[in-house]
C-alpha cells in the first residue's frame, strides 16, 4: 500500500497502528535548494493526493447509500418484472402487428376493386349470343357472316368487333353461344335498335 493511503487513514483512526511507518519530512525547505520543476511536482502530487481523497470519500457515501437503496431481489420479484416486460413487448408487437394487419387489409381490398372494376370494364364490350346455329366445320369467315346477318336483323350498323368465338364445351343438342368482343361500347350499337 502507498504510504500517503496509511497516512491518510491513520489520522482518521486513531485505534488503528500503520504497519508501515511515516515517512519523514523534510523540515528543511528552501527555494534555492529545489528547482521550479521539482515545485511544480510537489503541487502536482499534492493536487492528486486531495482529489483521490475526495474520491474515497465520494465512494463510501455512494456505498452507504447503494446498501441503503438495494433491497434482496427475491425470484418471484424477477419472475415479477420477466412477466411486467413480456406483457410490455407483447402489446407493443399486438399494436404493430394490428396496424399492420389493417393497412395490408386495406391493401387488399383496394386491389380487390381494383380487380372488380378492371373486369366490369373488360366485359363491358362483350356481347353474348344464344342460339345460332353451329357447323362442325366452323370457321371464322362464317362467325364474320353471323355477325353481319345479326347487325342487318337488328337494323343496327355495322358491329366493329374485335373477335368472336364459342364459348363452352361442344354439344350436339344444342349450339354453344357466341362471344363477341366490341371495339366500342355495345350501347352504342343497340340505342337505334330499341323499340
Amino acid at each position: 500500500m502507498s504510504t500517503w493511503y496509511n497516512s491518510y487513514f491513520s489520522k482518521n483512526d486513531k485505534t488503528s497502528k500503520s504497519a508501515t511507518p511515516k515517512r519523514p519530512r523534510n523540515t528543511v525547505s528552501s527555494s534555492t535548494e529545489t528547482s521550479p520543476e521539482q515545485q511544480d511536482l510537489k503541487k502536482r502530487n499534492t493536487r492528486d493526493y486531495k482529489s483521490e481523497t475526495s474520491y474515497l470519500n465520494l465512494d463510501s457515501a455512494s456505498n452507504d447509500s447503494l446498501i441503503k437503496m438495494t433491497d434482496p431481489v427475491t425470484k418471484s420479484d424477477l419472475q415479477e418484472m420477466c412477466k411486467s416486460f413480456e406483457s410490455q413487448i407483447k402489446s407493443t408487437i399486438r399494436e404493430e402487428l394490428k396496424s399492420a394487419h389493417n393497412q395490408l387489409q386495406n391493401d387488399v381490398d383496394q386491389i380487390r376493386n381494383d380487380t372488380e372494376t378492371l373486369f366490369r370494364n373488360e366485359k363491358r364490350n362483350n356481347i353474348i349470343v344464344i342460339g345460332i346455329p353451329e357447323s362442325s366445320n366452323e370457321t371464322h369467315q362464317d362467325r364474320d357472316k353471323v355477325i353481319e346477318n345479326l347487325s342487318t336483323q337488328l337494323k343496327i350498323a355495322k358491329i366493329d368487333y374485335d373477335y368472336a368465338n364459342r364459348i363452352g364445351r361442344k354439344n350436339h343438342a344444342k349450339p354453344r353461344p357466341i362471344l363477341i368482343r366490341l371495339i366500342r361500347n355495345h350501347e352504342k350499337y343497340w340505342e337505334p335498335a330499341k323499340i
